[in-house]
């Protein structure tokens, strides 16, 4: 995160790219949740896709239900760049969800054979079942994630749990949340949030339910379901840039985002049907802040404009001259350039953070004119 401390003044901006005007960026006129198009469209070999993961090759991975396949395409422009994983690899049957895990493997859900299967990331090829078929009773998984401790945590719909399967070995621990804990009812989704809870969307009764971290425990019902601005068959739900909570409604066909914080509903993210959206199963933020969701009725994905940070909106309003600009390139890899501009002279800290919050870097210009200037950062 970068922090642009003007005076007074507080800027807040995710790592690597910079909330603001974006002269060089086609869709710097979109709002966020704006549709920005069809990123993946239904010529492209998918056939009801699932679940999103970006690779650190600079590809995104879409699971294809229907066909029993993982398809790889450019990260950059949705181009097709081949099948990943080929039909029914290693008995795969419905893949799901999806996620590359802290070995460097990548994970799928098998719904139709109970299963979590591991693959190559090089070559796509199957390694093994790292959870068995129906290991620790798992029946109907669709979502896993792996957790603050390393290890695996599954949804089991079937069961109205939320299984933990050891990290390394993949050999059942616990049903870490057990059975209708606090009202679970089927669970669709899961995610560990910024607090270290974990979340857990019960598709059911349409309510994402909070729970211990570490022991599982219910703590409150985090989404009320019997509210007007409830998730309506709750899809998948993640955590964004900022913190906040975004849900997907299958039967809405939107996205609608509650605050990270308190659990109350911020606004309808993207509407109704935005796009074409119809069946929103999974979705992701990328590098780019924007959001990409599996429209999965439609066999395409999906890309809307990136939500801002409320500090920056906050802050803009009050300091309407003081612009500053989209950095560029963005993404970057060893440098980028960050402009602003300034109503008056003034002194400009510029303060670099990591994802945990640690300051890394501090660059000071004490004497800054009246007018536009730019900063180059370096990485590394």
């Amino acid at each position: 995160m970068l922090i642009v401390h003007l005076r007074s003044l507080l800027l807040f901006v995710a790592m690597f790219y910079v909330v603001g005007a974006c002269p060089q960026d086609a869709f710097a006129q979109a709002k966020p949740g704006d549709f920005l198009g069809v990123f993946i469209d239904a010529d492209q070999g998918l056939d009801f896709p699932t679940g999103l993961v970006f690779g650190p090759d600079e590809y995104l991975y879409v699971s294809s239900a229907v066909t029993d396949e993982v398809l790889r395409f450019d990260a950059s422009t949705g181009a097709f760049v081949d099948v990943f994983v080929r039909e029914g690899s290693g008995g795969l049957d419905h893949p799901d969800q999806l996620l590359i895990g802290p070995d460097g493997y990548l994970y799928v859900v098998s719904l139709h054979t109970n299963e979590v299967l591991r693959y190559d990331m090089s070559t796509g090829t199957f390694i093994n079942a790292f959870v068995t078929a129906g290991s620790g009773g798992l029946s109907l998984p669709n979502c896993l994630t792996f957790g603050p401790d390393g290890h695996l945590y599954v949804s089991s719909f079937g069961t109205d749990e939320v299984l933990r399967y050891e990290g390394a070995t993949g050999v059942f621990m616990d049903a870490f949340v057990v059975k209708n804990r606090g009202g679970l009812k089927n669970p669709s989704c899961i995610a560990f949030g910024p607090d270290g809870h974990l979340y857990v969307g019960s598709w059911r009764t349409n309510e994402v339910l909070r729970l211990n971290g570490n022991r599982g425990t219910f703590l409150d019902v985090f989404v009320a379901g019997d509210e007007e601005w409830s998730p309506k068959s709750l899809g998948h739900l993640t955590f964004g840039p900022y913190g906040h909570l975004y849900v997907s409604g299958l039967s809405s066909q939107d996205v609608r985002r509650y605050n990270g914080s308190t659990g109350e509903f911020i606004d309808q993210f993207i509407p109704t049907w935005s796009g074409g959206l119809n069946y929103p199963t999974n979705m992701i933020f990328a590098d780019d802040g924007n959001l990409y969701v599996s429209s999965s009725d439609t066999d395409q994905v999906l890309r809307y404009k990136a939500p801002e940070s409320d500090v920056v909106k906050d802050a803009l309003s009050l300091y309407s001259d003081f612009i500053l600009a989209q950095n560029y390139p963005n993404p970057f890899g060893s440098k980028t350039i960050i402009s602003y501009t300034l109503p008056e002279a003034a002194t400009v800290t510029l303060r670099v953070f990591d994802i945990q919050g640690s300051l890394i870097r501090r660059i000071v210009d004490p004497d800054q004119i009246r007018g536009q200037h730019e900063i180059e950062i370096e990485a590394g």
